[in-house]
């Protein structure tokens, strides 16, 4: 796997599925560290900010720069990383596991509903959606000055 797109979204996908999460939102060190303990890339930061950009310009990762307002003016946070169902895709085709993660984001494309035929009660539907969008709203609210 020395496809620096594939590293890079597999190590994210990693770090998400550790946290049973759609979403994280590790520091550049951290991923740098992660993609050399388990693809044996060494990388430098501006490298691996070279290919954030690359593979958030092809539209297989999202990135959310988090700020927060303080009295000293703005402060930089963490940034928030999400795989979109094209980056699901990518890493299916290279034999990365990626579970029911597409199913899942498909089903939200479809408006909460699940594929394949399942049918949902609407209380559990609505719940999917208004938990989605929950975490939406609170990165959103984050951003604003």
């Amino acid at each position: 796997m020395n496809n620096p797109k594939v590293v890079v979204l597999a190590t994210l996908h990693g770090l998400s599925k550790h946290y049973h999460k759609m979403y994280c939102y590790p520091t550049q060190d951290t991923l740098v560290k992660l993609i050399y303990q388990r693809y044996g890339i060494s990388i430098s930061r501006r490298t691996l900010c070279r290919w954030l950009s690359d593979i958030e310009g092809s539209g297989l990762v999202k990135r959310v720069r988090r700020i927060r307002r303080s009295r000293y003016g703005i402060e930089f946070r963490s940034t928030l990383y999400e795989i979109p169902l094209a980056g699901y895709r990518l890493l299916q085709t290279v034999g990365v596991a990626v579970g029911g993660y597409i199913g899942y984001l498909r089903g939200l494309a479809l408006g909460g509903r699940k594929v394949g035929g399942d049918n949902v009660d609407e209380s559990r539907r609505h719940g999917d959606v208004v938990h989605v969008s929950g975490v939406l709203y609170d990165i959103l609210s984050s951003l604003r000055l």
